[in-house]
């Protein structure tokens, strides 16, 4: 997809395969690859921001942890049934550390 994306210009389509390699590098237990694949996503979409809290979760960054939950929490570009969801995850995650 990222190689398609490129020889198109598609710079949405580039994002979705960095995006789709965090999550398997995360479902992989790579927290280091998954935050390299990760900050190449849609820093728009929260579940990235969750995401990169996961990962720093992974790599056992607490701090890194408590900052990607914090941004999790603080990012609102729209109002929607996602933002709220992510958002109380990263909540009662942030309360768990």
């Amino acid at each position: 997809m990222q190689e398609r994306g490129e020889t198109i210009g598609n710079r949405f389509a580039i994002g979705l395969s960095h995006e789709l390699r965090g999550i398997a590098a995360l479902a992989a237990g790579d927290g280091s690859t998954a935050t390299k694949e990760l900050a190449q996503a849609n820093q728009q979409n929260p579940y990235n921001l969750f995401r990169q809290a996961l990962a720093a979760a992974a790599r056992g960054d607490d701090f890194d942890t408590r900052q990607w939950l914090q941004k999790t929490i603080d990012n609102n570009p729209l109002n929607s049934l996602n933002d709220a969801i992510v958002r109380q995850r990263a909540r009662q995650m942030l309360e768990q550390i």
